[in-house]
């Protein structure tokens, strides 16, 4: 029988004012039971000592490239222009992989060749060391690996089951469906892969790979609660940024006929999760519950989860501002507790 060989990896790590986390990062590069990859660390503009401490690695295999902040999508595509092998893995400078990281995608390759991402599944970490793995009910328990069925995006309408520090990405398929959006402030990771999703099938390892740390300083969801809580109305824009995009994105990819009948039910519910989240976006943050029930009344989802939350979104649209706020409040410090 015929020995398969290993895949050659080219691993892309954006780097920005992660003093504390960098060497951690790239320590579980280094730590790989497959050791045949290239590493490619870009520095975004950082102001802390990062860039020293990529500087004390003495190891041919790492590239260190910096740039003036461009932020973390140009960095990701600087990583990429410069990568020479045929499959680039990603992972956050704040975020570490389990030694065998690889090894699992290997095996995901060779099982699933014609797949346009391939991720494994990742555990969270908070600053209190409590660990949570994300669970997906479209998605067979652990030991289990395979294209995710029927598609990405009836397991994305659950969460998120690829994560920045998971996916690998075959560099033909980013020639096709393109690089990251630069011209998005949030989510420009999510944007790509749904892009991918509608194109290519999503292979999937139940197997954790990584770890991602909640309780990085720079983290782009401490970011978010920031803006949401100093200019709520940056939160609308932001929303209103991103979804028509993938809107438009979608809605071109269907008129097209390029996606095909398997995945079209779920794209199609995919997209009102996303007018679920714009009409909420609506009711709690740019006060204006009367936009948001003109979309909730045009939206009409058919999983259980997403009418539950529409009927939920509805009722709110009527509370009072005062009330809304408070229930909010009250709310934010549940999760912050709960993620502390």
């Amino acid at each position: 029988m015929e020995q398969k060989q290993n895949i050659k990896f080219s691993i892309v790590i954006p780097l920005y004012n992660k003093e504390k986390e960098i060497k951690r990062a790239i320590d579980s590069v280094l730590n790989q039971t497959l050791q045949e990859f290239e590493l490619i660390i870009v520095d975004d503009g950082s102001i802390d000592k990062s860039a020293s401490i990529v500087r004390q690695y003495n190891d041919g295999r790492i590239k260190f490239i910096q740039q003036k902040n461009a932020g973390v999508s140009a960095a990701r595509n600087t990583g990429i222009a410069n990568c020479r092998n045929d499959y680039i893995a990603f992972l956050d400078a704040d975020d570490e992989w389990k030694n065998n990281h690889l090894a699992i995608i290997n095996n995901l390759i060779h099982h699933y060749p014609d797949a346009g991402v391939y991720a494994t599944l990742y555990q969270v970490l908070n600053s209190k060391g409590r660990k949570s793995i994300p669970k997906f009910s479209s998605i067979p328990p652990f030991p289990w690996e395979g294209i995710l069925l029927p598609s990405y995006f009836s397991a994305a309408l659950e969460g998120e089951p690829v994560c920045s520090s998971t996916a690998v990405i075959p560099k033909s398929v980013l020639l096709i469906v393109g690089n990251f959006a630069t011209t998005t402030s949030m989510g420009e990771d999510k944007d790509l892969w749904e892009r991918i999703a509608i194109k290519y099938p999503i292979a999937f390892s139940n197997q954790i790979g990584a770890t991602y740390f909640l309780n990085s300083n720079n983290r782009i969801s401490k970011i978010f609660f920031n803006i949401i809580s100093k200019c709520p109305n940056n939160l609308c824009s932001l929303v209103e940024e991103r979804s028509p995009r993938f809107y438009r994105t979608a809605q071109e990819a269907i008129l097209r006929d390029e996606v095909s009948r398997d995945v079209l039910p779920d794209l199609i519910e995919y997209l009102k999760k996303y007018a679920l989240i714009s009409a909420e976006f609506y009711i709690k943050f740019a006060g204006k519950p009367q936009i948001a029930r003109k979309i909730l009344k045009t939206t009409y989802p058919k999983s259980k989860t997403l009418l539950k939350k529409k009927f939920m979104l509805y009722t709110l649209s009527f509370l009072p501002l005062s009330i809304l706020k408070l229930a909010m409040a009250i709310n934010t410090k549940l999760n912050n507790k709960k993620h502390a």
